[in-house]
């Protein structure tokens, strides 16, 4: 079992949110790297919904920030540019994790 699937397997185990949350970045992540845009998109939408409610700005920029070069590499770059204008507002409340 990966790093980004074990952590989600753990905080399923212990109901953490947050690292739950950021499996779903770390895996969405891997998909964007192997190429694999839809996953990305899904695993990344599901990240960005479980950390909202959470407000860890931090890792909403990690996702927004992923989830526009998905969008940037598919050629929607409006909402790649709207993610990354999002993603940096996030980033400047509070630049670091949680």
């Amino acid at each position: 079992m990966g790093r980004p699937a074990e952590a989600l397997h753990r905080a399923r185990r212990r109901a953490d949110r947050r690292e739950g949350a950021r499996a779903w970045v770390g895996l969405g992540a891997a998909d964007l790297n192997a190429g694999r845009s839809g996953s990305a998109v899904v695993r990344l939408t599901t990240a960005l919904e479980q950390t909202r409610p959470l407000d860890d700005n931090w890792l909403v920029a990690m996702g927004l920030g992923l989830l526009g070069l998905v969008h940037h590499g598919q050629g929607r770059h409006d909402d790649a540019l709207a993610c990354f204008t999002t993603a940096r507002a996030h980033a400047e409340t509070n630049g670091r994790p949680a």
